[in-house]
């Protein structure tokens, strides 16, 4: 049985609130071309990437972010960012020559920027960092900081407890679903990722909980997850339609408080 919490760079949530305007990507190089200079501006690959980079730039100087957070951001879209202009660079542009030269420059710049960026957070107490250089680099010190947050206020950060939930998903299979519970109960004014019920279908199934496996299924299929097959689930056990019944109905509550971004952990202690 796969695990579905596989390593992934977090993507942390920025709050901003309705009357609060971002700057355009063209308004911040226009006014800080420092931002952008080395990237590969002249051109429409990797736009979503390279934007997302110039932003965390801009927000190193942004006194309101813990400086390590703020790296971190950096760190995350630069690799995001590499992995596009990677591909870029292969492709030979059939007009603009040029532009293959600057894409090849925006990749030394990723790869310079990544190694700057991890030399300098190394040993980074911040929770994103030490799972990255756990995760990324292996380093078991970092390894060590990550799990001192456990059972903390930090893992209010559905982020975050996604990442505890990662590491116990094979040891422990009733605190990786308290871990996936308190993530998702945390997810306001969004849904949470579908990977979040694909990890609960296997922990469940795994665990031959199969009315839970069932609950979580239709819960991903009510929230938009196309390819729920129940059938799947039938190769284990088969329900009588009262039961089916009554599961759908524990489901479709779950799905509401879900989108509604009212659900609780207590929500999954279900009775039978």
């Amino acid at each position: 049985m796969s695990k579905y919490i596989p390593f992934l760079f977090i993507p942390l949530i920025l709050m901003t609130t309705g009357c609060e305007q971002k700057a355009s990507i063209k308004e911040i190089c226009s006014d800080t071309p420092e931002l952008c200079d080395d990237l590969n501006t002249d051109d429409g690959w990797c736009k979503e990437e390279r934007s997302n980079v110039i932003r965390s730039r801009q927000e190193q100087t942004n006194p309101e972010i813990e400086t390590d957070l703020a790296k971190y951001h950096l760190l995350r879209d630069f690799k995001a960012y590499k992995k596009c202009i990677e591909r870029a660079a292969q492709v030979e542009p059939i007009i603009y020559k040029e532009k293959k030269t600057g894409r090849v420059n925006a990749l030394i710049t990723a790869e310079n920027e990544i190694q700057r960026l991890e030399q300098e957070t190394m040993d980074s107490n911040e929770p994103h960092l030490a799972y990255y250089h756990w995760r990324v680099r292996g380093d078991q010190n970092a390894k060590a900081r990550f799990m001192a947050i456990e059972d903390s206020p930090a893992l209010d950060e559905p982020e975050l407890a996604l990442a505890m939930a990662s590491y116990y998903f094979e040891r422990d299979p009733d605190k990786t679903a308290k871990l996936l519970y308190r993530a998702i109960s945390n997810y306001k004014g969004e849904l949470p990722p579908e990977s979040i019920y694909d990890s609960l279908t296997t922990l469940n199934l795994r665990e031959k909980r199969y009315p839970e496996t069932y609950i979580w299924m239709q819960v991903a299929k009510q929230l938009g997850k196309k390819n729920v097959s129940l059938q799947t689930l039938e190769r284990y056990h088969v329900f009588s339609h009262e039961e089916k019944a009554k599961l759908d109905s524990l489901a479709q509550q779950l799905a509401d408080k879900i989108s509604d971004g009212q659900f609780s952990p207590k929500d999954a202690n279900f009775t039978f």
